[in-house]
């Protein structure tokens, strides 16, 4: 029988061993050791300090694409006029407020091709947005330009107007740089023109736009000025006097053109350094002798793709970096006799907290098994680093599996977790409900308003149409842009989704309340039958879902609620399984876009329970005019729509009942005729 022993008795074997096996080697080893680590250290001291600086170069980055492309959704709303000098104006309001918005810009400007005509929104160094507009350049290549500051009130101030400006945006560097990359291109380092500050150097993000036979139209630019670079890297401290800096590779030869310290002669030692070996992706470092000092110089290229040709660096005087170190040095060999004597007495208590803890994470861990995973606050605290690490790992596993159940079915989660299989492709044939939810005229409410508002609106119809689903145990199968997929299975399956679709239309309609948006609506198909269900997808990744027949009828019953001006439609399969337990009204006989088998589709109104009186007059009035429709007595339809019509002014379907009895009247219809409708919009 192998020996074994507690915890307790473990750790403090150990901590005596290893104790006296320290003080043996500590005199010998120390510090070599630590001269090594003090080297990793600088490394790694070196490498934040890059990081920290190319996630500001990164974000610079990003803003200039972020403001590009607000910049060219303004544009394009203004292209149907020909972008016209008219045009400026208001696109210089718009540059106005994406400056605003993204305060690390210095510049943004759009240049009209075929005219020359520019506006730009500058920043001041007092904060200050003045919008600038352009005329197209005469023969004498003079502009008129007009310079306005922006009130709070929205007014405006004039604070230039200068006839004889002499400035065309298509001959500048940026410009030339665009068309002839004929994507969006950074530029190299140049001069800006401008009319209160001079000459600043700085750096373009340009971007063409083309018409439809990729004609030049415009280009789209966002400027960065080195001042606001440089002052970033000044910001940043190494060391005491450590610093940052940015290379330019250029065709002329690499040069710097930002730095956090005026150092001329260690810059150019540096700069010699760096230009001897290629600078790539991975991060660089050498160390230098400038007048009898040391120091480490690093350098890496900025990794975004279509990023500037620039390399990030860093220098560090090397006794910065050493000379701590070796005080931390004297400093530990003190502490490491008394830590031995320390570590004899507090091994047994360290021993018993670990034990306890660990006997608590293995209880939760037997929990887990069993899909119990409600957070363990205290889990993951204690001075055991390790141990808190275990815990931590554990409640990132429970709230992996958390997440997880929001993708599949709890049940299938504890199928797989109490088998100890993987999950493998595979599904069964099985009767279940489908149900699309659709928002309506998304396109529209993202066409007129603000990006952030458009995707506030769609969060919170998928999250209140979601929450319904999973209220009903139904799994949502995906989300198709502004449309929600679910499906119900097992045991009342039908009347589940019925409860869910009327939960989730009381839930929009206090959306709209909300947000006092009388237009902000949803449609929803319901289609029960038999599909597939189960696993699918590729060994990289699977999908819990449903296939067949049924899930495109349920899509298409729901596309037609916009023919029907109806919230709900449901099909006769799922209509006969609801009976009784809600009120619903017969719609149509039709025949949806791919299928040749005629549904009966219906409107579900309301839960028996709740039915008013009124809609139970509805749903009987609807059924009467539809009887007489699909017996031929269209007339007899005619009057009983009017009539229905007359309670009900904007019902749907008596108006499309209405519309298509009044044409029969009219033509009536083939002998055959079987009275089905044939829907041609999906």
């Amino acid at each position: 029988m192998a020996l074994r022993a507690t915890l307790r008795t473990t750790i403090l074997t150990a901590t005596l061993t290893t104790l006296a096996a320290t003080l043996i080697v500590v005199l010998g080893s120390t510090y070599h050791q630590w001269r090594v680590t003090s080297t990793d250290l600088s490394a790694q001291v070196i490498k934040r300090t890059s990081q920290v600086i190319e996630r500001r170069m990164g974000r610079l980055l990003a803003t200039a694409q972020t403001a590009s492309t607000l910049a060219q959704t303004f544009v394009a709303r203004h292209e149907a006029t020909g972008l016209d000098f008219a045009d400026l104006a208001p696109i210089g309001n718009d540059f106005h407020a994406v400056c605003t918005a993204l305060p690390d810009i210095s510049y943004l400007t759009l240049g009209i091709q075929n005219t020359g005509a520019y506006c730009q929104v500058q920043r001041r160094a007092d904060g200050r947005l003045p919008i600038q507009l352009c005329t197209p350049p005469n023969s004498q290549a003079l502009t008129h330009r007009r310079e306005w500051l922006k009130r709070p009130d929205g007014t405006l101030q004039l604070l230039a107007d200068d006839p004889h400006w002499k400035y065309d945006p298509r001959l500048r560097p940026y410009y030339q740089a665009a068309v002839k990359a004929g994507r969006a291109t950074w530029t190299e380092t140049y001069t800006f023109v401008d009319p209160d500050r001079g000459d600043i150097v700085g750096v373009t993000y340009a971007t063409p736009r083309y018409d439809s036979q990729h004609r030049l139209r415009c280009v789209v630019s966002v400027d960065f000025t080195l001042e606001d670079i440089t002052r970033f890297l000044r910001s940043v401290r190494l060391g005491e006097t450590g610093f940052g800096f940015v290379v330019e590779e250029k065709a002329s030869g690499s040069q710097v053109i930002a730095s956090g310290s005026e150092a001329p002669d260690v810059l150019r030692a540096a700069l010699a350094r760096i230009t001897r070996q290629a600078p790539g992706a991975a991060l660089q470092t050498a160390q230098i002798r400038v007048k009898g000092a040391d120091y480490l110089v690093s350098w890496r290229r900025l990794a975004e793709p279509d990023a500037p040709r620039w390399v990030v660096c860093t220098l560090t005087p090397q006794k910065e970096l050493m000379g701590r170190v070796d005080a931390s040095l004297r400093t530990t060999l003190y502490w490491v006799g008394l830590g031995g004597i320390l570590g004899i007495v507090g091994s047994l208590w360290l021993a018993q907290g670990i034990a306890r803890r660990l006997r608590k994470i293995t209880r939760e861990m037997d929990k887990a098994r069993q899909l119990q995973l409600e957070p363990e606050p205290g889990l993951g605290k204690g001075r055991i680093v390790e141990v808190n690490q275990l815990g931590e790992g554990l409640e990132r596993l429970k709230a992996s599996l958390r997440s997880f159940e929001r993708f599949v079915p709890t049940e299938y989660v504890r199928q797989l977790m109490i088998s100890g299989k993987e999950a493998e492709p595979g599904g069964v044939r099985t009767e279940l409900t489908v149900f699309f939810a659709d928002l309506t005229g998304f396109t529209t409410i993202a066409e007129s308003h603000a990006p952030e508002e458009a995707v506030a609106i769609l969060s919170a119809f998928l999250e209140l149409v979601s929450q319904e689903i999973a209220r009903a145990e139904g799994v949502v199968d995906k989300y198709n842009g502004d449309e929600v997929m679910a499906f119900f299975h097992g045991q009342d399956h039908a009347k589940r989704a019925c409860d869910a679709a009327l939960r989730a239309q009381a839930a929009m309609a206090r959306l709209r309340e909300r947000r006092a948006n009388p237009g902000l609506t949803m449609r929803i198909g319901l289609h029960t039958g038999e599909a597939i269900l189960g696993v699918i997808g590729s060994a990289v990744r699977y999908n819990y879902t449903v296939l067949g027949d049924t899930v495109n009828a349920g899509k298409r019953l729901e596309g037609q609620n916009k023919v029907y001006k109806t919230p709900i439609l449901l099909s006769d399969a799922t209509n006969q399984q609801i009976a009784g337990g809600f009120l619903t009204r017969p719609v149509d006989i039709l025949t949806v876009v791919g299928k040749s088998q005629a549904l009966r589709v219906f409107e579900l109104l309301d839960t028996a329970e709740d039915a008013t009186p009124l809609q139970r007059a509805l749903a009987e009035q609807t059924e009467q005019a539809l009887t007489a429709y699909q017996r031929r007595d269209f007339a007899q339809a005619r009057a009983l729509c009017d009539s229905l019509l007359a309670e009900f002014p904007s019902d749907g379907p008596a108006t499309v009942l209405r519309a298509r009895a009044d044409a029969f009247t009219q033509s009536p219809p083939p002998p055959d005729w079987d009275g089905v409708w044939r829907a041609t919009e999906k």
